[in-house]
């Protein structure tokens, strides 16, 4: 139980996965040979049940989840287990991560926030929100793209292809005047520019 105190915090900011997720997990669901863990069991209020949305997801151990969990005894039950043996209960676990708060010097915190820094650090290193929204377990994108404000450079890629738009020279088609092919528009693209571009070409081929 001592143990727990400071490796479910870590393995909340490492994973992504809910505090009743943890409290649920089975060493069952632990295949450290694998580097994997299945998400199928969510402790609240002292009722096990399914995850939120009722979908089971995998997810992969980072080398600190996997030297931490390799470190637990035993390897039976629940993975974070109370004294007695039995699954740790909320009320314990908010209480030792207020201790944790207490001892370094900082404000009080919800365990939703190591959930929240994981998808925050994947959308900052550049992880495709389609990916994190598997992580994280959602049922909707919509749930996950609160995240998308961490990288905008996502966007700024994405919009530095206008700046070729409209452009009839190599810089922008990647072939000399009057060798160019006819343009077709990928989903992604605005119609009238292409209409626009089209037009271009076949003033620069007269």
């Amino acid at each position: 139980a001592g143990l727990a105190v400071s490796v479910l915090p870590e393995s909340g900011l490492r994973t992504g996965m809910r505090r009743g997720e943890l409290l649920g997990l089975h060493w069952a669901d632990v295949d450290l040979d694998k580097r994997k863990i299945t998400v199928r069991h969510s402790l609240v209020m002292g009722l096990l049940s399914c995850p939120k949305n009722y979908r089971y997801r995998y997810l992969p151990m980072t080398q600190e989840v996997y030297e931490m969990l390799s470190e637990r005894r035993p390897k039976t039950g629940y993975v974070f287990q109370a004294e007695t043996g039995g699954a740790s209960s909320t009320a314990t676990i908010d209480r030792n991560l207020r201790r944790i708060c207490k001892q370094a010097g900082m404000r009080h915190i919800h365990w939703h926030v190591f959930r929240h820094t994981f998808a925050s650090q994947l959308v900052t290193a550049g992880v495709p929100l389609t990916v994190v929204k598997e992580l994280l377990g959602h049922a909707d994108i919509k749930m996950t793209t609160r995240y998308a404000h961490f990288a905008p450079s996502l966007y700024d890629n994405a919009l530095n292809v206008l700046d070729t738009l409209g452009k009839p020279d190599t810089e922008a088609l990647g072939q000399p005047v009057g060798n160019r092919p006819e343009i077709t528009a990928p989903a992604s693209y605005d119609q009238f520019s292409i209409i626009r571009l089209n037009r271009q070409q076949k003033q620069a081929t007269v």
